[in-house]
């Protein structure tokens, strides 16, 4: 089995090992959502090269993001303990909303009845 980073592995386009199992390390790098083609050809030990044989990867995204809401006065401070002085204007903010796997494309925002 050897070990390669993604990194490496694009660094180099091409790797050849010894062995049958080429495992793919994301440390850094990780591979993006969506299709992503892998091939593999080998070689005998009479030098015959066999053609590629290919695998399709299909990475998704199935973590649900994490919504983060602050309330800030309208001097853009974060409001702690959500209290608004009567009459003030305030701002709700989803910045800090983050989602692993891609990016928050949308915000829905809504007030609850009580």
């Amino acid at each position: 089995m050897t070990d390669i980073t993604l990194e490496n592995l694009l660094a180099s386009e091409k790797v050849e090992t010894a062995d049958s199992q080429l495992v793919i390390q994301f440390p850094n790098q990780k591979l993006p959502v969506g299709q992503h083609r892998f091939s593999l050809t080998v070689v005998d030990d009479s030098g015959n090269q066999s053609s590629a044989a290919g695998v399709t990867v299909i990475v998704t995204d199935t973590t649900a993001p994490t919504a983060v809401l602050d309330l800030l006065d309208d001097q853009g401070r974060t409001v702690t303990n959500g209290r608004i002085e009567f009459g003030s204007g305030f701002a709700l903010s989803g910045k800090r909303s983050v989602d692993i796997g891609g990016t928050i494309a949308r915000y829905i925002w809504e007030i609850v009845p009580q």
